[in-house]
């Protein structure tokens, strides 16, 4: 939602206010599929410990998906974490160094929350130094 200002903008003010408020009011969610609980508490771990993530949830799902040829069926473990954007290239970095599939799935969408939630987010990311 945008919001008029009481006085008026030039349109370069109009367009970095726009920019501020968009950018402070967004984060990302990124979406990775793993072989294990095991395997996702590791990746989700380092992130956190990294302080790349604010938080993760995890939880089990049924995939099912062509692999060389053939349909493959699996019980895999979703992680969703939750982020800055621009952490989005790090991030995915790291999870394909630390991921044990040939072709990991690491997607993520820009998503917004409750104020309160997103400054969370912010300031549990915030990597000093």
């Amino acid at each position: 939602m945008f919001f008029l200002p009481k006085k008026k903008l030039n349109f370069r003010d109009f367009f970095l206010n726009t920019i501020k408020y968009l950018t402070k009011m967004s984060f990302i969610i990124i979406y990775t599929v793993n072989s294990s609980k095991e395997e996702a508490q590791k990746i989700s771990e380092h992130l956190l410990n990294q302080k790349l993530i604010a938080c993760v949830n995890i939880f089990p799902i049924e995939s099912a998906y062509w692999w060389q040829g053939a349909i493959a069926k699996d019980g895999e473990f979703v992680a969703i974490f939750k982020t800055r954007s621009e952490y989005w290239e790090r991030i995915k970095t790291e999870i394909s160094r630390l991921h044990s599939y040939e072709v990991p799935c690491i997607m993520h969408w820009t998503v917004t929350a409750n104020e309160a939630y997103e400054a969370w987010i912010q300031a549990e990311t915030a990597i000093s130094g």
